[in-house]
């Protein structure tokens, strides 16, 4: 359903078939009165003034005959019986209750959201959904999890150029001749941003807790907030690994809707709260739910600063290798290749105590797990359990213990021992490399 969408009437839909053609069923929202459903041959209709207007509902809806429609009271879920393609199930349809012209005609708005349960999701086909077991084993996609958004924008935010293109298809239409945009306007577009919308959650603090990228065009839309902080890692996630962050405590959230674009960040709407709801499991324990949520952050940050360094670590392996190659290219001299070497093996040797020693692995023999492996499996482990255990506590600290050391001997490498090799690499005209400074 779009914003510009003014509704069609009962005659609209039925067209010119006879009322004994027509297969159709109504229901009626037990929560608002005048909130309709209405299936027919074409898909399904709603109406929010009692029939006066019908509006159709899509949302990945194909055109299809709707034989049935039930209302489950207690998610407010609409579930569709379709003639030839199975079933199909509106999640929490809750939204259409508080929908009205001012909420359409304003620049976005953020509809209630309703208060998710807080647990843990099982796994337990691995690789997500059905995993590799194929067409012929059924499963259908579960609702999103955590705290589901709803919100809509009047217009599509649109980058530099679209913003143009539409201002060029107006004049067209109304005959006007085009003007052509400048080398400057041009260059402005190309390094003009796009714009950008998001869902921002705050706890009850006003803190920024997650900041999760949503869709920017117009009409309505969904995302969902999976009740974690950020993750600590960027990039790819693997078929078999579900990245996540820490999970959030209880307590109250908010939900709010910001654009950003040329002109800063703009607040869309009024942002909504929800408290998310914790699952009782039987014969658990109780959590100490703040000293676990602690002890994960601190967990988080140790793993930012573990992914760090290595990431710097692999960086500048490559670097002292580019800068050897080229000593070895220069004729610069035995001494230069003689110190590249030796800050080389003190990076491999660091490489060992972070990730383990691969000359022995490599030989299908057992080796100390380095120090990215150790805070790998405490969050692997416990990320997704009641509360760390002893011996998660305990790799936490000898991950502390190792990490002060060698962060300081990768330190004393790479920004005392390299960059003063570099700096004799320049002096002696030996080739620029990758990572260097930039030539004087």
């Amino acid at each position: 359903m779009r914003s510009d969408d003014r509704g069609v009437s009962w005659e609209d839909i039925t067209g010119d078939l006879p009322e004994d053609q027509l297969a159709w069923t109504v229901v009626e929202d037990p929560g608002q009165e005048g909130l309709l459903f209405l299936g027919t041959e074409f898909g399904l209709f709603t109406t929010l003034d009692g029939g006066d207007h019908w509006v159709r509902l899509k949302g990945g809806l194909p055109t299809i005959a709707i034989r049935d429609l039930e209302i489950q009271t207690r998610e407010n879920d609409l579930v569709l019986a379709s003639f030839g393609r199975g079933f199909f199930i509106l999640d929490d349809y809750t939204p259409l209750r508080h929908l009205s012209a001012e909420a359409l005609a304003a620049e976005g708005s953020v509809f209630p959201v309703k208060d998710p349960w807080m647990y843990v999701e099982a796994n337990p086909l691995g690789g997500g959904e059905k995993s590799q077991r194929g067409d012929a084993f059924y499963t259908a996609p579960n609702p999103p999890f955590g705290a589901v958004v709803t919100y809509h924008l009047k217009e599509s935010a649109l980058s530099v150029r679209e913003q143009r293109r539409e201002r060029e298809r107006a004049q067209a239409a109304a005959g006007e001749p085009l003007p052509y945009p400048s080398w400057d306007e041009l260059r402005a577009e190309d390094r003009a941003e796009d714009p950008a919308v998001f869902v921002v959650i705050r706890d009850s603090d006003g803190e920024v807790v997650r900041r999760i990228a949503a869709p920017k065009t117009a009409g309505f839309h969904r995302v969902a907030w999976d009740l974690r902080y950020p993750d600590p890692e960027r990039g790819p996630v693997g078929y078999w690994s579900q990245r996540a962050g820490p999970l959030a405590m209880p307590g109250t959230y908010t939900a709010e809707l910001i654009r950003r674009d040329g002109n800063g960040a703009t607040r869309l709407g009024e942002p909504q709260s929800f408290t998310p709801k914790v699952l009782a499991a039987a014969g658990v324990p109780p959590v100490d739910a703040e000293a676990r949520a602690a002890f994960q952050l601190e967990v988080a940050a140790l793993q930012r600063r573990v992914f760090g360094a290595v990431s710097a670590l692999q960086a500048s392996i490559e670097r002292v290798e580019a800068l050897a190659a080229a000593i070895d290219e220069s004729g610069a001299g035995d001494e230069l290749r003689t110190q590249a070497s030796t800050i080389r093996t003190g990076l491999l040797d660091l490489r060992v105590r972070f990730l383990g020693d691969d000359t022995v692995r490599s030989r299908r023999e057992a080796v100390l797990p380095g120090i990215r492996d150790r805070i790998q499996r405490v969050v692997g482990a416990f990320w997704s359990t009641a509360d760390p255990t002893t011996t998660h506590r305990r790799q936490v600290e000898i991950v502390r213990e190792q990490l002060g050391p060698a962060n300081a001997e990768l330190v004393n490498l790479v920004e005392v021992q390299l960059a003063d090799l570099e700096a004799q690499a320049d002096a002696a005209g030996v080739p620029w490399t990758p990572g260097r400074r930039i030539p004087r």
